[in-house]
């Protein structure tokens, strides 16, 4: 009797063991099809004819002279590059968001809950690198957002997933620090600096 109930707490302990293994291993599974699955946008087509209208909207509610913050020490990679440009510049239009007018914050959010809300499919991982940023002037800024856009449409339905890590040059080899003249050619193109 007493085999008996060795024998039935072995077999058990047997399942109970492969019962966990297997809870580890569907929890893995879901895991990285998850992270598989991120920065996928298939469903997620961005239309010119409709961000640029709502770029120029927004444009018609904001001064043109109003400053705003890039980054611009971003790796020149030639597949992630628009879709780290268009995080950085989200970021920047939340921040406008929590500082703007009842009035103006719908304009904002036009943007950023419709063309850019792709990016919450995205797990995003900043590089400790990426801390480099320069003021530039707002319009000049809607400029560069509905260009990364554009440029970023004719492959929005391919797999994003390996731009999950966002990669920035250390400030020594990128463009850091104050620029020597009013111009300067980052990650985003040309732009013009505003001085203090």
């Amino acid at each position: 009797m007493n085999w008996r109930h060795a024998s039935q707490y072995t077999l058990s302990y047997t399942y109970f063991v492969r019962l966990r293994r297997l809870r580890v291993d569907v929890f893995m599974l879901l895991f990285i099809t998850a992270s598989g699955l991120s920065c996928n946008f298939s469903k997620y087509p961005l239309m010119s004819t409709v961000y640029e209208d709502r770029i120029e909207t927004l444009c018609d509610y904001l001064p043109l002279d109003y400053p705003v913050s890039v980054i611009t020490n971003l790796k020149m990679d030639n597949w992630c590059l628009e879709l780290w440009s268009l995080y950085f510049m989200k970021k920047e239009l939340d921040r406008m968001v929590t500082i703007a007018g009842k009035k103006l914050r719908p304009v904002i959010e036009n943007i950023t809950k419709n063309e850019l809300f792709l990016f919450q499919h995205c797990n995003f991982t900043e590089s400790p690198a990426c801390q480099t940023y320069q003021h530039i002037n707002v319009s000049e800024f809607l400029q560069m957002l509905s260009r990364q856009m554009k440029s970023l449409e004719p492959k929005i339905l391919n797999d994003f997933s390996n731009c999950s890590m966002i990669l920035c040059l250390p400030d020594s080899a990128g463009t850091g620090g104050a620029p020597s003249q009013e111009t300067s050619n980052t990650s985003f193109g040309k732009i013009r600096f505003l001085t203090s």
